[in-house]
């Protein structure tokens, strides 16, 4: 035996093995005679596993289990969409959870034995696995308490007593469970569903799953114009689950103090509020998405008669604390907890505040609520004497006659404008291609990661690129469109087509496109902007860049033309493509996702606002 020469109890458990000629023992142990202990010979290795062990490790059921002598699958499905409704009763959910962000399947299988006659065995089981390793759940097809039923592009399979994975921590494996899965390609949906209702105890292949019930909203939040089949404008074009992390991301408190501290987005708000304190002075006024309340506080603070600070989040509970803070403006605002589209005050307003602005200005699709709000609650020259009409939903949720609108008051702000303009940046297109060299890897613990490549590549460069960036890196002047929110129509941002045209100031490649916006507050005493384009003060907006995964070549001098689409998502966001196109037939194109941005947020030293700045972006005096 080998001899370990550190004597110590941390030995004791090593040392009972037998004696070898010579050796004698102390104290229970068998020692040699120079008072080392004996460490046994390492065991021999493990043998190799076997390829069903390997795969019973990773978690894919093979068979071989007590209840069955193996499996054959029969059919798989792909699964586009993968949402677990927590069933509470007969037509009432809890909340969903959704897990689309994985790849999902449906898989139908049988009993080995039943493997001889492949056309006339049907299916015996299913099971819904997310990747292709864990199995969510499994259920018997001919299993009377299951059903399955179509509704709409969906089908929804109630499963009842199976063994499964919980999915959701927060949720106790239940016996009663309730999918609702969204298939990848559309002929599979019927196949699917045919297969699993072809037991005898299935339910009428016709048959369609009532939906359950919306659940009541909290007394004091009823749209008393909303019916059964029409909701209000928000709900209608914003899928729930984006809705749910969209009102709870902006109530917490790191993300106000973030828009707090940008000095240039609070500072502009409160000069620009301060500054025309005759457009606030004894008027009423509606503070659209408040937040911490802090624009309620500058409009009370310009004189307001009154201030309704609308907010749907749970941060209307902090601005509840914050107004008991401050006494002076506590009896001027009224805090109205709900969305912009449901609630009611009773009186008409005179002036709007907001700040709905999300990158590319129209990110988040906020400014939709903003110009609901205008169409439901300003003042117009039509109202009798000003006098307010009663009650304050006069006009429809969804915004319809919001163009041409005769307003009594003001919005701040009143409109804004989109800035693009070619740049080129060879350091940031190669951090973004260098960013899937990682899926070049031929040898990744024995797995080829090479077919993923040039989708890996695709995917980093549909992300749009959010940092600050110098105006030295643009190659013309910007196109610049503009939006009157006075008059604009909140459905006319469902889609956005701007043409572009600029003349290259240098030869060389064009890595992408750079974007920037800016809004107006146009006060009866002075109008100001509030801007985020480069070479000024950065904000928490910073710019935005569209990179292509293939740049293109210009001259000195060259036009390039094309247009820029921004088509609006139900996840609150926007999909954008850019076309470009040179002399020559040379042409570019790219899509990009802005509910998936790459923060860069590279810090670059900005210089302050300078005269020529100004008229070089904005032109004097402001439009």
């Amino acid at each position: 035996p080998r001899r370990k020469k550190t004597v110590g109890p941390k030995y004791a458990e090593t040392t009972h093995w037998g004696p070898r000629p010579g050796d004698d023992t102390r104290d229970g142990r068998w020692v040699l005679e120079d008072d080392s202990y004996i460490v046994p010979e390492p065991p021999p290795p493990p043998p190799e596993p076997t390829m069903p062990e390997l795969l019973e490790w990773a978690g894919a059921r093979v068979g071989g289990g007590a209840d069955d002598d193996g499996e054959v699958e029969v059919a798989r499905f792909h699964l586009r969409r993968v949402c677990e409704l927590h069933v509470h009763g007969t037509h009432t959910v809890g909340e969903s959870n959704d897990m689309s962000h994985l790849p999902a399947t449906i898989r139908l299988t049988r009993a080995v034995e039943d493997e001889v006659n492949d056309d006339a065995q049907p299916p015996t089981h299913a099971a819904l696995y997310i990747t292709s390793e864990m199995e969510v759940a499994r259920w018997r097809i001919a299993d009377p308490a299951n059903q399955v039923a179509r509704s709409g592009d969906a089908l929804i399979v109630t499963v009842e007593g199976v063994d499964h994975v919980s999915t959701n921590v927060d949720w106790m494996p239940s016996p009663s469970r309730a999918f609702v899965l969204r298939f990848l390609y559309d002929a599979d949906l019927e196949r699917c569903r045919a297969a699993l209702a072809s037991s005898a105890s299935s339910a009428d292949p016709s048959a369609t799953v009532p939906k359950p019930p919306k659940r009541a909203r909290p007394d004091g939040r009823q749209n008393p114009n909303a019916t059964a089949a029409k909701t209000n404008a928000f709900d209608a074009k914003t899928d729930s689950a984006s809705a749910s992390e969209y009102f709870r991301y902006y109530g917490l408190i790191p993300q106000q103090q973030n828009m707090l501290q940008d000095a240039v987005r609070t500072g502009t708000y409160f000069t620009a509020i301060l500054e025309n304190a005759r457009d606030f002075k004894d008027k009423v006024v509606m503070d659209v998405g408040a937040g911490s309340g802090i624009l309620s506080f500058f409009a009370a603070m310009a004189g307001a008669r009154r201030v309704y600070a609308v907010e749907a989040s749970a941060m209307s509970e902090h601005c509840a604390k914050l107004l008991a803070g401050n006494p002076r403006l506590r009896d001027t605002i009224v805090i109205v907890n709900g969305k912009v589209e449901e609630v009611e005050i009773p009186e008409k307003v005179d002036v709007l505040v907001s700040e709905p602005m999300g990158t590319l200005l129209y990110n988040e699709r906020m400014i939709e609520s903003y110009l609901l709000a205008r169409d439901r609650f300003m003042r117009r020259e039509e109202d009798e004497g000003g006098a307010p009409s009663g009650t304050s939903g006069g006009s429809s949720d969804f915004g319809s006659g919001g163009a041409n609108l005769s307003l009594r008051g003001k919005m701040f702000p009143g409109g804004g404008r989109v800035h693009c303009a070619p740049f080129a940046d060879e350091t940031l297109w190669r951090e973004i291609k260098d960013k899937a060299h990682f899926w070049g890897t031929e040898d990744f613990y024995g797995v080829d990661l090479t077919p993923l490549r040039r989708e890996a590549v695709r995917s980093y460069f549909r992300q749009c690129v959010v940092d600050a960036f110098e105006t030295e890196l643009l190659s013309s002047q910007p196109t610049s469109f503009a939006w009157d929110w006075t008059t604009l129509r909140a459905d006319e941002l469902e889609s956005l087509d701007m043409h572009l045209e600029f003349k290259v100031r240098r030869a060389g490649p064009v890595h992408g496109v750079a974007c920037w916006f800016d809004v107006l507050f146009q006060g009866t005493t002075k109008s100001r902007w509030l801007t985020t384009a480069p070479g000024l003060p950065t904000t928490h907006w910073y710019q935005m860049r569209l990179v292509f995964e293939r740049p293109m070549r210009c001259e000195a001098g060259e036009t390039i033309k094309g247009r820029m689409r921004m088509t609006a998502l139900d996840n609150q966001s926007y999909a954008v493509t850019v076309e470009l196109k040179g002399k020559g037939g040379k042409a570019v194109s790219g899509e990009w996702d802005l509910k998936d941005p790459y923060y860069r947020q590279t810090v670059y030293p900005q210089p302050g606002y300078t005269k020529e700045q100004l008229a070089r972006f904005y032109g004097e005096p402001p439009a």
